[in-house]
């Protein structure tokens, strides 16, 4: 059983990277793996994934009993919501085979792994969680946006944010909100995945076109303002 100064150390140790340490407390009792201890409620195993700490957290996974992994923090995440949100499919495989049930947990938001992996845009991850429980309600969260809506929205926003005439940009006929619209209309999730992976490659390609053609407004719009200037 890991002593109480342990267990208070279990936070500055994985801060410091101290991971062997942290593992040598975390094996001694549950009480060390289920510690929430961040502001945010999280677990030493929230925080291993959430900093990279892949192989260290494979080895916290096959330590922990089944209910350990379906501790949720104070936004209701549980370690494979992290995981899938980062796109780390090997701690997500790992976290699955050992609690098939944690595919079916919902955060405070409503939402589930495979909906966060899909907002994120991790395809890989999101394919593999799909497969693993293809419940129509998993794709859901409170609000009733789907997964189609998450990862077309997010993406969609990403992108005028930082280029805003690019709403309105029309490329062979087809502007980017319309071609949103389309993919947000896909109820298929393979046709939706070949897609985006298409509407990826469009956007690369209509960015480039678009930045190009700015700059050339502004030399002409610079030239207009010089001659305008001599004139007067």
């Amino acid at each position: 059983m890991a002593s109480s100064r342990e267990l208070n150390n279990l936070f500055s140790n994985a801060m410091k990277g101290q991971w062997d340490e942290v593992l040598r407390i975390y094996k001694k009792s549950q009480e060390a793996q289920k510690a929430k201890i961040t502001i945010l409620e999280d677990t030493v195993l929230h925080i291993a994934v959430s900093s990279g700490q892949t192989e260290t957290a494979i080895e916290l996974i096959s330590i922990s009993e089944n209910s350990i992994l379906e501790v949720e923090n104070a936004r209701g995440n549980t370690t494979l919501h992290i995981a899938a949100a980062l796109g780390n499919l090997v701690v997500c495989t790992s976290m699955i085979e050992k609690n098939p049930n944690l595919t079916a947990i919902r955060n405070h938001y409503g939402e589930t792994p495979v909906f966060l992996a899909a907002l994120n845009g991790k395809k890989d991850t999101f394919l593999y969680l799909y497969s693993k429980d293809k419940e129509e309600s998993l794709v859901r969260r409170n609000n009733g946006d789907t997964i189609l809506h998450a990862a077309i929205s997010g993406l969609a926003m990403c992108i005028i944010n930082s280029h805003p005439d690019l709403a309105d940009a029309i490329n062979e006929n087809v502007s980017l909100m319309h071609f949103a619209v389309v993919l947000a209309s896909i109820s298929s999730i393979e046709s939706y995945t070949i897609a985006l992976s298409w509407m990826s490659l469009r956007r690369k390609h209509l960015i480039l076109k678009h930045i190009l053609q700015r700059k050339q407004e502004e030399e002409q719009n610079l030239l207009i303002i010089l001659k305008t200037t001599r004139l007067a």
